[in-house]
């Protein structure tokens, strides 16, 4: 099968306005069951498994067995990263992005979760929203990293400040994972840090005790110290 009709049939498997809600839901609340992703869906129980079973099969999600109940989650990261780049083409007035509510939902309270999301948030294992775009601005302005043709690479000189910072750069190379990737934030339209050094960084600015707490939608509040501290580390003005 060619590339091209490889992503034809990944695309329309997400094309599916059912099938896309349940992806979303599954990015924005992680493992669910069946019943969980039907509602969220507005779908039967038995409408959501045929979809969900179309989508296990094309390797978009996976399944596991906890008690009596079956849960489903993505299947890794390139599916996050893909649903936030649909998200980044779609017209947030849609409503058509990863994190926006439905359009017959929107109250204040869903605008303030929204504006939460985009400021800052957890995509897959890294710091994603306004905050991760700055972060990876930062590291761009000091060297430890450089963009070239719309890829990133990590220097000799930011491996070294990153090391000193107490990261594992060994570790993280020798990873079978991307050391560094940029993703497309669908908020900002812009690129976030992903890949090894994305997730590595992401765990160490929670070990600096940084981040306050992580909603169930994933958006990330920092401690008033933490932002101040993060801000200072990667030279966000």
């Amino acid at each position: 099968m060619s590339n091209g009709s490889q992503i034809a049939r990944v695309a329309a498997l997400i094309g599916d306005p059912a099938r896309a809600t349940m992806l979303l839901a599954l990015q924005r609340d992680g493992a669910r069951t069946v019943g969980d992703l039907g509602r969220a869906a507005g779908i039967g129980k038995s409408t959501a498994s045929v979809h969900l079973s179309k989508l296990t099969a094309a390797g978009l999600v996976d399944r596991s067995k906890e008690g009596r109940h079956l849960y489903h989650t993505l299947s890794g990261q390139q599916v996050h990263a893909a649903l936030d780049a649909l998200g980044a083409l779609a017209d947030p007035a849609d409503g058509a992005t990863d994190d926006l509510p439905e359009t017959d939902q929107v109250t204040v309270q869903a605008a303030e979760e929204t504006a939460d999301l985009r400021y800052a948030r957890v995509c897959y294992d890294y710091l994603a929203g306004d905050m991760g775009v700055a972060m990876l601005d930062g590291l761009l302005r000091r060297r430890a990293l450089i963009s070239r043709r719309g890829r990133v690479a990590l220097t000799r000189a930011g491996a070294a400040h990153l090391a000193a910072v107490g990261l594992d750069i060994s570790g993280i190379r020798s990873s079978r994972r991307a050391t560094c990737t940029a993703g497309l934030d669908w908020s900002s339209r812009r690129p976030h840090l992903a890949g090894g050094l994305g997730a590595a960084l992401w765990t160490r600015i929670q070990g600096m005790g940084w981040v306050a707490s992580i909603a169930p939608n994933r958006a990330v509040r920092f401690t008033e110290d933490g932002e101040a501290r993060f801000r200072r580390a990667f030279q966000i003005g």
